[in-house]
């Protein structure tokens, strides 16, 4: 299973990189330190060694429910179980 820990402001600039090598539109960097500041405790980065793979964030709906934000996985890392054990975590 690979290595997933919480995300700390250090991880920013790779977790911007997973998500423009995965998605077409801009990524907004408020978006992302806007859901750390509110709900630190949804928001994982996976780990190959020592090199971030991969993100997820989430915000809570209510206090039984939260709600994913986004979910992405380096091109180079893929298919060895990531985003499934980001999802674990994060559920």
């Amino acid at each position: 299973m690979p290595a997933v820990r919480k995300f700390e402001p250090a991880d920013f600039t790779r977790v911007l990189s997973i998500h423009e090598e995965n998605f077409r539109e801009f990524a907004d960097p408020w978006i992302y330190m806007k859901a750390y500041e509110i709900s630190s405790d949804m928001f994982f980065v996976s780990l190959d060694g020592t090199e971030l793979s991969g993100f997820v964030v989430g915000m809570p709906v209510d206090s039984q429910r939260g709600r994913i934000l986004s979910i992405a996985v380096s091109k180079i890392h893929r298919r060895h179980g990531i985003g499934s054990a980001l999802m674990m975590k994060i559920m």
